[in-house]
């Protein structure tokens, strides 16, 4: 009786362990870390002071208490001895530590590309410009709204233009876009909730108006929208959590430290393994197109992991250090996801917040569709900014990316409804993962090929595809 007592424990204490989410002690609070903070379904997102989950500098996160943060830390081992081995070989061979060609690129054009960033940054400013108007002159807010949902797109047009006027590398094509949709929904998202804000203060009892710095409309200043601009988020709030404690040089540079460490290592990832296979195949010595796919595949997946991580978990963090931004949930725990939609939810939480209250929120409540028009919808127009972001950095247009993530919805049905899997289970995450990585590796080099032919070159370049 005893020894079944005490399995029976053991065994529930295992599945407890075992389970999608577990975090020992103070379970309740890191749960909360990695969690939606709404008052109800069809509410938007709220900003509560967090850390980002893999962040392991600090105590109390989900990393720092998890029975895997070794794992975590064997990792970034292995990507650091690898580039100092790397560096130890070349430097044996007599040959300089990366390709010096790479820096010659990335120098041609510089001035043409500060320029139009600056464009960009000046452009972004007739969110604000239009709202002082506004107010001052109490503007109708149908015209209103005309005026700046017109604007806003009008920014998407700097990243066209600059492909089509400037001999860039593809490096800085894609610089000039990733900042031409950042600006693109900060403006949209600082015009649309100013627009809620306003019809709220119009009902309002003028006598009993406000005079804090986050309220309506004292919101609408110079400082508060340079501070929005700065902050890693695309969804305006008057007013954001701030972290405690103020700016932490040791985890500033600790960050800076590994964003540079994780760059080098997407650079010698694409150069050793995955640029020789692409050029093999040029020169034949890959039979065909299957096995280039196919030796593709583990090198992209671990390049992509690893911008991943260079991304949301090193330049959004330094953004947030720099700006005392709090709520630093820029992902979730998608590694642990089973269907297409959970990983469009979990694993950029940035845009995903944009969309789901300016596109799929909307689609709800003033147009009144159904959940799942409203999701099929919000895909569709993800997806179609998707392939104009690609246009505007390769300069070609193929429905490639609007196809695959259209097939995403079909995929979800698939998952669920027909092949029955659910949520949290072992099997759903592996076959979740490997369509993931099979996936993406196909997509990449559908684009590749298609620029290479449009272009006419007829040998994949290193550098060219290292940019891509």
């Amino acid at each position: 009786s005893t020894q079944s007592t005490w399995g029976l424990f053991l065994m529930e204490d295992i599945e407890r362990r075992m389970s999608p989410i577990y975090y020992g002690e103070n379970e309740e609070l890191l749960v909360a870390q990695i969690s939606d903070v709404r008052k109800s379904r069809s509410d938007k997102n709220e900003y509560v002071i967090r850390p980002t989950p893999l962040d392991d500098l600090l105590e109390n996160t989900t990393l720092k208490k998890s029975l895997f943060l070794g794992m975590y830390h064997l990792l970034i081992s292995i990507i650091l001895i690898y580039i100092i081995n790397h560096c130890i070989v070349r430097l044996a061979n007599q040959e300089s530590f990366l390709n010096p060609d790479l820096f010659y690129h990335l120098k041609e054009g510089i001035i043409p590309l500060a320029l139009t960033l600056a464009l960009c940054t000046i452009y972004s400013f007739s969110s604000l410009t239009l709202q002082k108007v506004i107010i001052a002159t109490n503007m109708n807010l149908a015209l209103a709204k005309t005026i700046a949902y017109t604007s806003e797109y009008g920014i998407l047009l700097f990243p066209l233009w600059a492909r089509f006027n400037f001999q860039w590398t593809i490096t800085h094509y894609v610089f000039t876009a990733v900042n031409a949709f950042v600006f693109f929904m900060k403006m949209h998202s600082y015009s649309a909730t100013n627009f809620d804000l306003r019809q709220e203060y119009l009902l309002k009892d003028k006598s009993k108006a406000s005079t804090k710095e986050a309220d309506y409309p004292n919101n609408i200043t110079f400082k508060n929208y340079i501070y929005f601009l700065r902050v890693p988020s695309v969804v305006y709030e008057t007013e954001y959590p701030k972290s405690v404690g103020g700016f932490r040089l040791k985890y500033f540079l600790v960050k800076f430290f590994f964003f540079i460490m994780l760059m080098i290592f997407a650079y010698l990832m694409a150069s050793d393994f995955w640029i020789p296979h692409c050029n093999d195949f040029i020169d034949g010595k890959i039979s065909g197109v299957l096995e280039l796919y196919i030796r593709s595949v583990c090198p992209f997946g671990a390049i992509a992991f690893v911008l991943f991580l260079l991304v949301f978990e090193y330049v959004c963090n330094i953004y947030a250090e720099l700006t005392l931004f709090g709520d630093r949930l820029f992902y979730q725990d998608f590694w642990n996801c089973t269907s297409y939609d959970e990983f469009g939810r979990k694993w950029n939480k940035i845009v995903h917040e944009f969309l789901y209250r300016h596109v799929y929120l909307v689609l709800l409540k003033h147009i009144k569709l159904t959940q799942t028009q409203g999701y099929i919808l919000t895909t569709l127009y993800s997806a179609i900014l998707h392939e104009y972001f690609i246009a505007c950095v390769l300069k070609i247009v193929r429905p490639y990316i609007t196809i695959l993530m259209l097939s995403q919805i079909f995929m979800s049905f698939l998952f669920s409804g027909i092949l029955r899997v659910k949520k949290g289970t072992t099997s759903g995450n592996y076959l979740y993962w490997c369509s993931i990585l099979f996936g993406q590796a196909y997509l990449v080099l559908l684009y590749t090929a298609e620029y290479l032919d449009v272009t006419k070159q007829h040998r994949i370049l290193h550098l060219s595809l290292i940019h891509i």
